[in-house]
């Protein structure tokens, strides 16, 4: 059973290959996930894709998840959290500082790789799943 932790960041999980871009933090593989994946297809049986794809333009995030169906065989599943742009807006709206962190991410430490480049709604990200082959 294979399963992919993608952009795995600091949450490096048992159990999974754990797969960043940025070399100074724990992973299992390095790979610039805006690349083809190295693995084949329908060989995956679980994608973890926590906090990342608001961290690609809604065209890379595309083709991000066009990898990870191209990757992912039948009845695998993938599970995704992506900032909810509603509720940021409403839980952060009088406090600026951490309203800006929330929407346009914090480059401090990763550089462009921390940049939030686009945003989404349960209906946006419906559509982008279903544009990418999911159903």
């Amino acid at each position: 059973m294979l399963k992919l932790n993608l952009g795995c960041g600091q949450d490096y999980k048992k159990g999974f290959i754990n797969i960043d871009n940025d070399k100074s933090i724990k992973a299992d593989q390095y790979i610039n996930l805006h690349n083809k994946f190295p693995f084949k297809n329908n060989s995956v049986d679980h994608i973890l894709a926590q906090d990342i794809l608001e961290h690609f333009t809604k065209e890379d995030a595309t083709i991000f998840l066009q990898e990870c169906h191209r990757v992912m065989s039948n009845g695998s599943e993938i599970r995704m959290r992506v900032p909810n742009i509603y509720q940021i807006w409403k839980q952060f709206k009088n406090n600026p500082k951490v309203l800006m962190l929330f929407l346009y991410g914090n480059t401090q430490k990763t550089g462009i790789f921390g940049a939030h480049k686009y945003a989404y709604t349960m209906d946006m990200l419906e559509e982008i799943l279903k544009l990418s082959g999911f159903t």
